[in-house]
């Protein structure tokens, strides 16, 4: 949601950070996120807004709220043995606890704090 994948092609810069979207989103008290897939876009978007954060003002890590049963990940596929970086639920419980540990609060909808 914040920054594409692909930011350069042949040389030539395709796509950024939204700057504008990001501070106009940290704006408000309170930035609840979820969406889909818990395991891929919804997670590079807030290892975007952490890094963004990390760069600028580590308060306003407080102000995400990640509504964990609000999204869920993409299945691991059915093979074995399973690699660790295809087994997207364990991929997406590792990047909240991440999340978590850097200051944003993982919360349900029904405890997401004045939801």
């Amino acid at each position: 949601m914040l920054s594409p994948e692909v930011t350069e092609l042949a040389g030539r810069t395709v796509g950024a950070f939204n700057e504008t979207l990001f501070d106009t989103l940290m704006k408000h008290d309170r930035v609840y996120v979820f969406g889909q897939a818990k395991s891929h876009c919804v997670l590079s978007t807030l290892f975007d807004m952490r890094d963004r954060i990390d760069k600028t003002d580590r308060a306003l890590a407080k102000k995400i709220y990640i509504l964990s049963d609000a999204m869920s990940p993409v299945p691991a596929p059915p093979i074995s043995p399973l690699p660790p970086a295809l087994d997207f639920p364990a991929v997406a419980k590792r990047g909240l606890d991440e999340l978590a540990k850097f200051g944003m609060h993982v919360v349900t909808t029904t405890n997401g704090h004045g939801l």
